[in-house]
């Protein structure tokens, strides 16, 4: 369930601890160094680009699906066929043309559902303007790296297009370093791309953190030395901020909003309409934590169809409830909550988009009342 990577990361526990572990910095050879309270140095931050910087192929792929009535899942499943030599994984090697992967990769989901699949339309999407838009947050966070002297590198499985040039909507200025996987003719999580990347910034693994959206080929990169973050939506401003090279990507504040800003000549901390958002939130999360618990242990226990109420009920209050804290936050904040500088209104924009992506509310209200009498009466 989409809801479940709401307690899964800490996203909203965040919100009411946004504090930042401090850091030491220091200068060598002419470049800044971040040292973590472990003591190693990081000097670099790779960046993945689908799933990290633009939209992933997956997150795409499940709108098209829906706006195609294609069942969902379709198309992911097609990208991993046939693992390294499937027609996903040597396009993006550039061992065939985006002619000869449509023409493959058309038949695979044709093969799949019996029917005619327009893979076309869901390329023309994934490689359109609309969609292939960096995402601001992210923009801003390359901006306070490279501010503070950091590295910065794009490290992506890619393809070139029907153009003959490569899938790349970023600002390419941005970066120091950017490697593409239709380039050289390696991919994640093959060894060599990532020695490659980090023989062009010059460093050594320890010395750099990558962010990618996929376990496998973070963990290549961890076994390499390198230090990994998976990227979850955009769960990953937390864990930035968790670490002490953070104040990179957010720029310094006081540990706890609410027991440094001051309104009536007392701390925030002090107002007791503070302390009852603080404590409604906390209550909040539990409650929805709970029942999204309930949710999965009857799924694992009794299948999907038995806990079907519970499902509706989760997808229904999770959603509601994660965007009354993070409003709350936001509110602490003031205006600052609503600006670049904090994750905040993308957190909201995000809890708000959960209450229609699975389903609107209604239907799922709807879901939980039909239940509810079929069981009662």
């Amino acid at each position: 369930m989409c809801v479940r990577s709401c307690f899964q990361s800490p996203r909203l526990q965040w919100v009411w601890r946004t504090a930042f572990l401090k850091h030491t910095q220091r200068r060598h050879q002419g470049s800044h160094r971040w040292t973590h309270l472990g003591g190693s140095t990081y000097r670099a931050v790779i960046f993945d680009m689908g799933g990290v910087l633009i939209p992933s192929p997956g997150r795409v792929a499940a709108e098209w699906e829906v706006q195609n009535r294609i069942p969902s899942g379709t198309i992911l499943k097609a990208l991993m066929e046939g693992g390294e030599n499937g027609p996903w994984m040597r396009f993006m090697r550039a061992e065939i043309t985006a002619e000869g992967f449509l023409r493959e990769f058309g038949r695979l989901c044709s093969e799949m559902l019996k029917t005619s699949v327009p893979v076309d339309s869901f390329f023309s999407l994934l490689t359109s303007e609309r969609v292939a838009k960096q995402f601001p947050v992210m923009t801003e966070a390359i901006t306070q790296i490279r501010a503070k002297g950091l590295q910065t590198a794009v490290l992506s499985n890619n393809f070139y297009l029907p153009n003959q040039k490569s899938f790349l909507p970023l600002d390419r200025k941005q970066f120091d370093v950017i490697v593409e996987s239709c380039m050289e003719g390696i991919c994640k999580p093959d060894p060599r791309i990532y020695k490659l990347c980090l023989e062009q910034l010059g460093l050594q693994p320890s010395e750099s953190i990558f962010l990618d959206d996929l376990g496998t080929n973070l963990k290549e990169a961890a076994r390499l030395g390198i230090h990994t973050i998976k990227r979850q939506g955009f769960a990953v401003l937390p864990k930035l901020v968790s670490n002490s090279w953070a104040q990179a990507i957010y720029p310094p504040y006081p540990p706890k909003v609410v027991k440094s800003r001051l309104a009536f000549g007392k701390p925030l901390v002090e107002q007791g309409t503070v302390l009852a958002d603080i404590a409604q939130s906390r209550v909040e999360i539990e409650q929805a934590r709970l029942l999204v618990l309930r949710a999965a242990h009857l799924m694992d226990l009794a299948g999907n169809k038995a806990a079907a109420l519970d499902i509706a009920m989760i997808k229904m209050v999770a959603p509601s409830m994660a965007s009354r804290v993070i409003d709350r936050a936001i509110q602490a904040f003031g205006a600052a909550g609503l600006s670049s500088d904090y994750p905040l209104a993308q957190f909201f924009t995000w809890a708000r988009a959960l209450r229609f992506a699975d389903g609107p509310d209604e239907v799922h209200r709807a879901t939980v009342a039909k239940l509810e009498l079929k069981h009662r009466i």
